[in-house]
């Protein structure tokens, strides 16, 4: 089958697969270095537990983040905030709208040790990669829609936006300037 988009007929040969990797988007190392991976629907921990420069071990830290539905969205580009968590942007299960999933079209943070995952901001279509600057701030880019319809007449812009925790960034109802925050 097709491992390239997940549906209900291929999980079962996702399932049988545990230690691969299906859609990698993103790794960053910690500062222990320990290496996490933005695979397709989850965020794991790579070992290489006898030393000799492979990894051998695939540890979901995250699991169910929603992957796929649409075409290139997924859990994308991963990074370290200056809290020790790992955040992560997740992708709209749709072009523009409606929202489906709890956890699509935001960003993510989730707490290594304990896998719990937060939303630190929502609105965000397709955030597909982040830094932290080395004051702390956030940064990510946004891919806006792609397919002109009679609800979307015109492509607006990418995006590069500042991110604050508990902000909304407008997506499925607002492109290019964010709604005015709290």
């Amino acid at each position: 089958g097709d491992l390239n988009y997940i549906t209900e007929e291929n999980v079962e040969q996702l399932e049988a697969l545990p230690d691969q990797l299906y859609h990698a988007v993103g790794m960053v190392f910690d500062d222990d270095g320990t290496l996490y991976v933005s695979d397709s629907g989850r965020i794991v921990e790579l070992t290489d537990g006898d030393d000799d420069g492979a990894f051998e071990t695939v540890t979901p830290i995250a699991e169910g983040l929603p992957s796929l539905y649409y075409e290139g969205h997924s859990n994308n580009g991963i990074d370290i905030g200056p809290d020790g968590h790992i955040y992560v942007g997740v992708g709209a299960t749709s072009d523009h709208g409606p929202l489906n999933e709890p956890m699509e079209a935001s960003m993510l943070r989730v707490d290594p040790a304990s896998g719990n995952v937060d939303i630190f901001a929502t609105g965000l279509r397709n955030a597909y990669d982040l830094v932290f600057l080395p004051n702390g701030d956030l940064f990510t880019t946004d891919n806006n829609p792609t397919e002109v319809n009679r609800t979307l007449r015109l492509i607006p812009p990418e995006e590069l936006n500042f991110i604050e925790e508990g902000r909304d960034y407008g997506f499925p109802d607002v492109y290019g300037n964010p709604p005015a925050g709290d």
